[in-house]
């Protein structure tokens, strides 16, 4: 047991196989990933990525995991004010959606009749003019209106919308 370079591959090996069993998970990207980070592409931009595009966005997510990863590793996620009102935020958001799903049509059919009013929409009138530039042609206009000819292709031409 005087030989230093026995201790030195021992110890050496023993803190490699350590390190080996603390080692961080690997990063998976795989088809589900991939579907993910291209359905909410599609769902931002309206259209499909392209090959490039894809490769791009996966590439920044990898990098974003690698950011969240290292930062729960250094316990950022603790005491963080904003983080906490997101973690709150988040799970109003499911509790709303577990309500929803109670809710029934027979439900959002009451509350319609109850709240009518808010739906609703006020009595709406325009008006429309037809220029004729002496009263001479209010006859005629009049007798091609009765006739069901076209307002619009009526009168005198002006400037006003």
């Amino acid at each position: 047991m005087k030989e230093p370079l026995l201790w030195f591959v021992l110890i050496g090996a023993l803190l490699f196989a350590a390190d080996q069993l603390r080692a961080p998970d690997t990063i998976v990207v795989n088809d589900v990933v991939k579907t993910q980070i291209a359905t909410l592409w599609e769902t931002q931009m309206g259209a499909k990525p392209s090959a490039d595009e894809l490769d791009s966005l996966v590439r920044d997510w990898v990098r974003e995991e690698v950011f969240y990863r290292e930062a729960l590793r250094l316990g950022l996620d603790r005491e963080d004010t904003i983080i906490r009102r997101r973690l709150v935020q988040k799970l109003g958001f499911l509790a709303r959606e577990v309500d929803e799903e109670s809710i029934t049509a027979e439900d959002v059919q009451t509350y319609y009749q109850e709240n009518i009013a808010d739906y609703t929409l006020q009595v709406r009138y325009s008006l429309s003019q037809v220029y004729f530039k002496n009263t001479d042609q209010y006859d005629s206009l009049m007798q091609r209106l009765a006739e069901g000819d076209n307002w619009k292709e009526l009168g005198d031409s002006s400037m006003l919308p």
